[in-house]
């Protein structure tokens, strides 16, 4: 009896082992599913999570938040485990971090920008970065941590990665999972750490004297690719050679911005700028009541960085549902034009929640001109009351005509909130390219571009806004015949009363099937007109004035579904309102046709008679089905772990069966 118990037992623990053995175990037992999953199968995750060798899994947040940061983006590290080394705050203060090179830095964030943080971890030979919170919580204490399992349960903070160079691959981590990674590296425990960066936090030290150099191990990829690889081993560490992907950028193969964001001088001999007193909707209409053009085509440059996708480019891009948003100060935003320009005016727009968010709008800003972006004029100064606490809204002013500048720097310093916010930076020039540029009278309608953003060879510049720029030299080039279109939304419904269209130079046979369309809700298309024919001048515009189904839309279109449809602009004009449209035309009564006359029954064939029927089986003997008692079934479990243990329950079964008999 005693050899089989010790029998069933020992199969009972390899049965236990084969079933845990297919799964990973996350261990934090106070996790928060808002910054990590304890399902084990979390392969739908996009992108890298930081893994510690107990299988804590945390996603990083935070990341790097700007333009022209490629070499910063953590992706760029091939999956697998690395060593970490703590290095404190990283700042002048922690004098050796040499222990970083080839591995990876753990940085408590405080006493220094994140740039100034990673850029210390990339030259000192660090191959990435994971920036830890300092809690950033006036309430944080060592009452947040149990004092018998050493487990946080305060809450996190999220945090927007503001950098201005590139340096090497790296992410924000929360507090729990960085105060981890610490007393990991380090050995202390966490009520000894916390009250140290607590005094970072609140300022009064500049590092928390933590000694440095310590290290632990993360997994830091896909949670496919630590499915993959496994726990941790140091054979499967990643070689700093191969810590960046084949391909990868690094901070060194990035040639540097073609012009400096640095921070001007504010002129102290300007007065504030103020508005026209007005606001608007669009910048076309705010340029026109200042009497002057809107200049549309930009390209950015270089700037300081936004919280996540709310960079500096986003202040030139045309698009009030972007915006340039941060609480680093000074914030700069530079950009150039295609060919120098005199400025006559400034235009500006509050972004999507001004009106909530009182206090954004630039409270010290700047606007400079330069020819070559090294030599640097003052255009004009301002705060804040340039702008009122709304949403999507324009504001305008008409500044004496500068010198031609091509390159054009905005700067600001403060706000009376501390974050900083603005959609749009739209300059003004009397030589400017307008749209619509055809010369033809009556109302041009000026609304939101929407379509294919890219053209045929995949980029902006053959996209569906090169239709309405004023342009005959650029043009909308869609993706295939009939596949693609450009065209305005408005905010109101609109009857045409004229469409002007340019056919791109050279293509003036694919005018030919040109159809002009309108929606209400950008899904059911009405033809409204269509050309049979080429385009008869590359140089004059299409005049068509006469159309169908014209009862008012709010969006309007130009596609092709005979050819492939290149169109270098177009223009709508019309009306606001709506037209009733005419009541379908009465069908005319049918006259019904006579029945015809009833055929002949068929008499039915005769039944055949039928076979003597065969002796029925025999009954079966009924098999006694046990009562559900209302309880659903349990799902089938399947792999190893399953196999072994269903063949334990068998054997088990057997023997058991065995002895019983073996006892009788």
């Amino acid at each position: 009896m005693k050899k089989l118990l010790a029998v069933l037992l020992a199969l009972t623990m390899v049965a236990m082992m084969a079933i845990s053995a297919s799964a990973t175990i996350f261990t934090y037992d106070e996790s928060d599913d808002e910054y990590w999953d304890e399902d084990v199968n979390m392969l739908d995750h996009e992108t890298y999570c930081i893994v510690t060798q107990d299988g804590t899994v945390a996603q990083g947040f935070g990341r790097p938040s700007g333009d022209n940061l490629d070499a910063n983006v953590l992706e760029n590290l091939t999956p697998g485990w690395y060593e970490a080394v703590w290095l404190d705050t990283a700042t002048p203060d922690v004098e050796d971090i040499s222990a970083v090179e080839g591995k990876v830095g753990l940085v408590l964030r405080g006493s220094s920008t994140f740039t100034e943080k990673t850029a210390r971890v990339r030259d000192a030979g660090g191959v990435a970065a994971l920036v830890l919170n300092n809690y950033n919580a006036g309430d944080a204490g060592t009452e947040d941590v149990d004092p018998e399992t050493n487990e946080i349960t305060m809450s996190h903070a999220y945090v927007g990665m503001t950098q201005t160079e590139n340096t090497v691959p790296n992410v924000f981590l929360t507090t729990d999972i960085g105060t981890k990674l610490i007393s990991e590296a380090t050995g202390k425990p966490y009520k000894e750490i916390i009250p140290e960066i607590l005094k970072v936090c609140a300022g009064e030290t500049t590092f928390t004297g933590i000694p440095v150099g310590g290290s632990t191990y993360v997994f830091i990829g896909l949670i496919s690719d630590y499915n993959e690889i496994g726990e941790f081993s140091e054979d499967k560490l990643v070689p700093a050679d191969k810590a960046l992907k084949e391909g990868a950028p690094s901070a060194a193969d990035i040639a540097a911005p073609e012009v400096e964001a640095v921070d001007l001088q504010m002129p102290t001999d300007l007065a504030a700028l103020a508005n026209d007193g007005s606001s608007y909707d669009t910048a076309a209409a705010a340029a026109a009541a200042i009497g002057t053009k809107p200049i549309k085509d930009y390209t950015y440059v270089n700037g300081t960085t936004g919280n996540s996708n709310e960079g500096a480019k986003n202040l030139w891009d045309d698009d009030t549902t972007t915006k340039f948003c941060t609480s680093s100060f000074p914030c700069v935003s530079i950009a150039k034009i295609d060919a120098p320009l005199a400025i006559n005016g400034i235009i500006m727009a509050t972004a999507n929640d001004n009106a909530s968010y009182n206090g954004r709008s630039p409270n010290e800003w700047g606007l400079f001109g330069s020819a070559d972006g090294v030599i640097w004029n003052p255009i004009a100064v301002g705060d804040e009351t340039f702008f009122e606490e709304t949403d999507f809204t324009y504001y305008a002013a008409k500044i004496d005509a500068t010198e031609p500048y091509q390159y054009f720097q905005f700067q600001n310093y403060s706000t009376t909130s501390g974050t900083f916010q603005v959609s749009e930076v739209v300059l003004c020039s009397a030589d400017a390219a307008s749209y619509p540029a055809s010369g033809e009278s009556g109302n041009a309608m000026i609304g939101k571009v929407i379509g294919n953003e890219t053209g045929w060879d995949g980029t902006a510049a053959s996209g569906a806004a090169s239709a309405f720029d004023g342009k005959a030299a650029t043009y909308f080039d869609p993706l295939g015949v009939g596949d693609g279109f450009c065209g305005m939304e408005f905010s109101e419904p609109y009857i045409l009363e004229k469409v002007a269209i340019l056919s791109r130079s050279g293509w003036l046979d694919r005018f030919a099937g040109a159809t002009i369309e309108g929606s209400n809700d950008g899904e059911d298309w009405v033809e409204l007109w269509c050309s049979d024919e080429a385009a008869p001048s590359e140089t004059e515009y299409n005049i068509v004035t006469e159309f169908e189904n014209n009862y008012g839309y709010k969006m309007f279109r130009y596609v092709n579904y005979t050819n492939h449809g290149d169109v270098a602009e177009v223009e709508f004009y019309g009306k606001p309102g709506t037209a009733e449209a005419p009541a379908p035309a009465a069908e005319e009564p049918k006259t019904e046709e006579p029945a015809p006359a009833a055929e002949e029954p068929t008499p039915a064939a005769e039944e055949p008679t039928p076979a003597a029927e065969e002796p029925a089986p025999a009954a079966e003997t009924p098999t006694e089905t046990p009562a559900s008692d209302n309880k659903p079934a349990e799902t089938a479990k399947s792999g190893c772990g399953s196999m072994i243990g269903g063949g334990f329950i068998v054997l088990v079964t057997l023997l058991g069966s065995a002895w019983i008999a073996k006892r009788k």
